[in-house]
């Protein structure tokens, strides 16, 4: 397995695997996520940027996965303790890599990124209901600094309750 930063030449193969990453999050969060095509303009801004940067994992030449990582700034409000911080906006590993370590090598890879660049903290979301994504975090060190919690306000929303 290699983990590089992504090229251009990876724009549709990272679509690809973002699409995937949004169906799988569309099943546990049906009322939240929903699939949809990759943002492909999204993909080569992350990948052209200064401030941020898409991470690829590689298994014999085949992308494995990737991890979205970029850099966020608290400071409009003055009742925020004000930080520079590593956000992980996606990390997705192909079904038939799991468990081989290339979310760990995807994440030190965005941990390294962040360090470089001297902010306090990586940062991420997580869907309640995908048990195995935040068991993985905590087992790699994260921990929960706040929680987004929801009241439905229509039928629609209310066949979701967040645990799925």
């Amino acid at each position: 397995m290699q983990i590089d930063e992504a090229t251009t030449q990876q724009i549709l193969e990272i679509g690809q695997m973002e699409a995937a990453l949004t169906r799988e999050m569309a099943a546990l969060a049906p009322t939240a996520v929903r699939p949809a095509p990759p943002n492909i303009e999204l993909i080569e801004q992350n990948i052209r940027s200064a401030t941020s940067t898409i991470f690829v994992a590689s298994d014999d030449g085949m992308a494995i996965g990737f991890a979205i990582v970029s850099e966020a700034e608290i400071t409009a409000d003055p009742s925020f303790v004000p930080h520079q911080l590593g956000l992980l906006q996606e990390l997705w590993v192909a079904p038939s890599h799991r468990r081989e370590h290339v979310g760990r090598a995807l994440l030190n890879a965005s941990l390294s990124w962040a360090t470089q660049r001297h902010l306090d903290f990586l940062q991420l979301n997580v869907l309640q209901a995908n048990e195995a994504a935040r068991a993985f975090y905590r087992a790699v060190g994260f921990s929960t600094t706040q929680l987004t919690m929801s009241h439905p306000l229509t039928d629609n929303a209310s066949q979701f309750d967040g645990n799925r």
